[in-house]
């Protein structure tokens, strides 16, 4: 362990920024050996990819938000990997709780990328001009009216529920609702109470939650 964390840095800070410079030297979809991350896998909290299994590592696209993802190869399937999660549990930093809170809330935003509201956005906002640095360039479809996750607390406070009450299964590589009944009433909410447009990259990275805390 000692020795891992000499490779990787001091803290979870500089370990996170050395893996994420290691990974952005391989192209998408070009499998890779590597040796660190492999040792890394043994520091999987709920150990879900057999270190022992794995042929090779690999950065590919996620759905639904189309991000680069790294996963390991098993038995030609993709296995995703989530290295920040091992490096939490390499320097003791690992919390079940707030891993839990991190999947619901995923969940939430999985659940209102597939609303009418969205799918309609992502249609009509492409490649056009920032709303705040007017760059021409492919816009990311932010809230600018009530941020994200106040929108998550006023829907729980209507349902009268709390994070906790959520339960979520994984589909289509990505977590959503186990009561599909819920997930039509928060996507009913979140196309009523949201209010879209585009940013670039750099603009919707710097806004960020505008500050607002989840209450609940």
């Amino acid at each position: 362990m000692e020795m891992l964390q000499d490779a990787f840095g001091p803290n979870l800070t500089r370990a996170c920024k050395h893996v994420a410079t290691r990974l952005k030297k391989h192209k998408l979809n070009e499998l890779f050996q590597d040796k660190q991350l492999l040792d890394l896998l043994q520091h999987q909290p709920r150990k879900t990819v057999n270190p022992a299994k794995v042929e090779a590592f690999v950065r590919a696209k996620r759905l639904p938000y189309n991000r680069p993802c790294l996963y390991a190869v098993v038995e030609g399937d993709y296995k995703g990997v989530s290295y920040i999660k091992c490096l939490r549990k390499l320097y003791g930093l690992y919390d079940a709780g707030r891993e839990r809170r991190q999947r619901v809330l995923n969940a939430f935003r999985f659940e209102a990328f597939r609303s009418d509201g969205m799918q309609s956005a992502h249609k009509k906002i492409g490649v056009a001009v920032c709303s705040s640095c007017q760059r021409r360039c492919k816009l990311a479809i932010d809230h600018s009216g009530k941020p994200f996750a106040q929108i998550v607390d006023e829907f729980l406070e209507h349902e009268g529920m709390a994070l906790c009450d959520v339960v979520v299964s994984w589909a289509e590589r990505a977590s959503e609702f186990r009561c599909r009944q819920l997930g039509g009433r928060w996507c009913a909410w979140h196309d009523e109470h949201a209010k879209l447009t585009g940013l670039c990259r750099s603009c919707n990275s710097a806004k960020g939650s505008g500050g607002y805390k989840h209450r609940v």
